[in-house]
């Protein structure tokens, strides 16, 4: 059964709200399918300088499948996936210098668009900075990430409207590691 329950304060004094419809949701039994991913990766090491990196990876999103089959429900949710994913590769390429105790570390990456209309969702691109210090039994590690990506997004479920949004991620990492 689901509900829904809600704490509020009015004029300081606690008030609980449930909404309890009494519905009872039961679904058919099914499974889901989700896409396998293939990979690739070479790395060369520069002695005890640094490394550079590059891995690939491919995804065929069009391969996801609900069961059972037999269902038209099911049968028309594939068909719907059928029509809009695609297979995708992502690409990333990365490297570290080390410099005594402390490491330089960069990267950039790309993802490509699971979707066949790639305004619905356009690729992912993005790079990574960051510093190593490496201390006698302590290691930090400071990192800075960015990833953009566009997209096309409906107003309201019902509406043709649709807007657009160029999403830029930052991410700050700091982590610290100790070895006992």
């Amino acid at each position: 059964r689901q509900a829904i329950e809600s704490d509020y304060f009015d004029n300081g004094i606690l008030k609980t709200v449930v909404v309890n419809p009494q519905v009872l949701n039961v679904y058919e039994r099914y499974t889901l399918r989700t896409p396998g991913k293939m990979g690739t990766s070479f790395a060369y090491v520069f002695g005890t300088d640094g490394l550079i990196s590059l891995q690939y990876d491919y995804t065929n999103h069009a391969n996801i499948r609900f069961k059972p089959r037999s269902n038209s429900y099911f049968g028309n949710q594939n068909d719907i996936i059928q029509d809009a994913l695609q297979a995708s590769s992502s690409l990333r390429l990365g490297g570290e210098y080390n410099i005594g105790f402390m490491s330089v570390r960069g990267g950039l990456h790309y993802q490509q668009s699971p979707y066949k209309d790639s305004k619905l969702m356009g690729d992912t691109k993005g790079y990574s900075l960051g510093f190593g210090f490496n201390f006698e039994g302590v290691n930090l590690d400071l990192a800075y990430l960015q990833s953009s990506q566009k997209s096309n997004n409906l107003m309201l479920p019902t509406d043709s409207n649709t807007y657009r949004m160029d999403k830029i991620q930052q991410n700050f990492v700091i982590s610290v590691g100790f070895r006992i």
